[in-house]
């Protein structure tokens, strides 16, 4: 690993630079200090005795120094200076009075200026290398556009005059899709085609960036965000439209997020994730500009945290399940309990499953998450068992779940271990994620229900209902969604559209359980319609292991 970072490699390369292109006091005061080393080595040359004494070697010195400051101009200048110092009237032998032949100094004057000249060649050639260098740290090597590195140092040139700023972010969504469809060289191409048609609309002022793997960002001095929101409105149809990389048509896909500096100082990184955060809910909405507030974004940021603290909520407990008892209506007694999960969050507090499993499904942490939450049910089950509680576990399952290959194995493992019997488990699926089910999905739950587990769809009646997969998935269970439960008290049409479900579960001999039962009234109600099952507010709300087994010792539906 190399000593300095990238920032100190940038502050070497400013300091350099600086040091070679002196104007103004400095180059005075530099040329001063030469000519006065120059007249301090012909007074030491004299006083110790003449030219013929090696201490002669002490004009290279400012030969050197001007060489290195002033170029080829200014070591010739010193150079024939050095010469007349140590030339005709310097003598050979102070002390003998003895004088220089002209050959001689007129040869230490030819050598002064070669050494001069070749040191001026050098430090030149130098020059340029380190230019190159310089030009190198601050570009992207793909779209020749400046870099993260360049757009510091706008950002701290529109700071020091005072210049409002405003950032816009642009990624191009169809990167990864080309970049796995057709190779790195294709996404690469995009990109710099990409690169040269914003640069076309830009402004004379405004600074294009290549930040990182698909996304631009533009660094707009403007004395009011109507410009830069003017140039958005105007240049986005044309930034949309298709690239044509080897004759195959791309549509980019532009998402933009903005942010605009206030009057409060912020550094540029904060800057930058602002605008960043707006791109990404522009994506995530499908929107095709977002501009930054601190309210819409909280939550993004809030999702960042989340996923950083998952592993430390595993290893310190901080998920939880509480449980919702079931009753079968015709007896109201309990029959089992859905396993619900809540997280104890140090900062957050208490959060509920909406809260984060939508973050989770997105990445695959919610295997590991799915692997938790059906270990810690099966082995309450097997407790509850070893007390006389012979119940049904219900477990909510995500669809990205079985994509996992470790799945059906690790449930399989699980079901031996805690020795669950057969329709002791319940896997419950929502409803809206049943309509994408493929082919190999079905084959899983074929599998699922070999092992034992009933299959429920939770929330039936809330999406696009499709009678398809109650033909061909291997269902057991059918839960009526909150909505209709909640209404059918004073909604005809709730009622008769929970009654129909109820039939149509009975037709097709699966349990229909009545999920957000919240009144005497609605259980009656779905008793009467020859529901078989409910759970909710009315008959329990969701408790801890200690506070669920405290109700089911006193609770009249338990026998």
């Amino acid at each position: 690993m190399s000593i300095f970072n990238k920032t100190s490699k940038k502050r070497i390369l400013n300091i350099m630079f600086e040091w070679r292109s002196l104007r103004g006091y400095k180059a005075f005061c530099i040329g001063f200090l030469l000519c006065l080393i120059l007249v301090i080595n012909g007074i030491v040359i004299y006083l110790s005795g003449g030219t013929k004494f090696s201490v002669t070697h002490l004009l290279y010195i400012p030969i050197l120094l001007s060489a290195f400051f002033f170029g080829f101009k200014g070591t010739l200048l010193t150079a024939i200076f050095a010469t007349l110092i140590a030339g005709p009237y310097m003598p050979l032998d102070v002390k003998m009075s003895q004088n220089q032949d002209t050959f001689n100094w007129i040869l230490r004057g030819v050598n002064f200026l070669i050494i001069g000249l070749l040191s001026a060649v050098i430090l030149h050639i130098q020059e340029f290398q380190v230019r190159a260098l310089k030009d190198h740290f601050y570009s992207d090597w793909i779209t020749n556009l400046p870099n993260r590195f360049y757009m510091e140092e706008q950002f701290d040139k529109f700071s020091e005059i005072g210049r409002k700023m405003v950032l816009i972010t642009i990624n191009a969504n169809c990167f990864l899709s080309v970049t796995n469809s057709f190779g790195q060289n294709m996404g690469e191409m995009l990109l710099i085609q990409l690169a040269n048609r914003i640069k076309k609309t830009l402004p004379e002022n405004w600074v294009l960036i290549r930040m990182y793997t698909d996304k631009f960002a533009i660094l707009a001095p403007v004395s009011a965000n109507r410009e830069a929101f003017f140039w958005i409105k105007s240049n986005l149809p044309i930034l949309n439209k298709n690239v044509l990389i080897k004759s195959i048509p791309v549509y980019p896909d532009i998402s933009i997020g903005v942010a605009v500096s206030s009057f409060m100082e912020i550094d540029l990184w904060s800057f930058v994730l602002r605008s960043s955060l707006a791109m990404y809910q522009a994506h995530e909405r499908n929107h095709r500009m977002v501009i930054y507030k601190e309210r819409k974004t909280e939550r993004i940021t809030k999702s960042v945290r989340l996923l950083a603290d998952f592993s430390q909520a595993i290893d310190e407990n901080q998920f939880v399940l509480h449980y919702q008892p079931r009753i079968s209506l015709p007896d109201k007694k309990v029959t089992g309990f859905e396993a619900l999960i809540r997280w104890n969050h140090p900062e957050y507090g208490f959060l509920y499953p909406d809260s984060f499993l939508t973050v989770f499904e997105k990445t695959v942490l919610i295997h590991q998450l799915t692997q938790w939450v059906l270990d810690k049910a099966l082995s309450q089950w097997w407790v509850w068992c070893s007390k006389g509680y012979f119940f049904k576990i219900a477990v909510n399952v995500s669809p990205k779940d079985f994509s996992n290959p470790r799945f059906l194995t690790n449930l399989r493992s699980m079901i031996r271990k805690y020795k669950v019997p057969k329709n002791c488990l319940e896997i419950e699926i929502t409803e809206n994620e049943f309509v994408s089910m493929s082919s190999r999905n079905l084959n899983i739950f074929k599998k699922l229900s070999d092992l034992g587990a009933e299959i429920s769809i939770d929330d039936f009646g809330s999406g696009y209902s499709s009678f398809a997969y109650l033909r061909d998935f291997p269902m057991n269970v059918l839960k009526i969604d909150r909505m209709f439960i909640s209404s059918i008290p004073t909604d005809n049409k709730s009622r008769s559209i929970t009654e129909s479900i109820i039939s149509l579960g009975n037709k097709l001999d699966l349990t229909v359980i009545g999920e957000g039962v919240e009144d005497i009234e609605s259980l009656e109600i779905l008793t009467k319609m020859g529901c078989h099952k409910a759970q909710g507010y009315f008959i329990c709300k969701p408790k801890d292991v200690e506070s669920i087994e405290n109700w089911l010792q006193h609770s009249e539906y338990c026998a």
